[in-house]
């Protein structure tokens, strides 16, 4: 079973209401242990808690086979962009 995403303090990201995530699933991890689906711009979905849908971060200790394995994530705004504030090294 894939991981939710318990909390989002990401709250310029399109997806964001209330500090919960309402994208249908996340992506994380393109160059970093990034938020892949954060935008500024977007249609406000209504699933709340969505499923880490894959996540490309070898280095995480809750990675198994790009399937986060964590029992739920937080994402926390990081510069200009999202991460996974649940990401943690081997």
């Amino acid at each position: 079973m894939n991981s939710t995403v318990l909390s989002c303090g990401a709250a310029e990201c399109a997806f964001n209401m209330g500090d919960e995530c309402h994208a249908s699933s996340i992506s994380v991890g393109s160059e970093h242990a990034a938020c892949d689906t954060f935008s500024l711009s977007g249609i406000q979905e209504e699933n709340a808690n969505p499923e880490v849908a894959s996540c490309q971060i070898s280095d995480c200790q809750f990675n198994t086979d790009r399937t986060c394995g964590a029992s739920g994530i937080t994402v926390s705004t990081h510069e200009r962009h999202a991460d996974c504030a649940t990401f943690s090294t081997v």
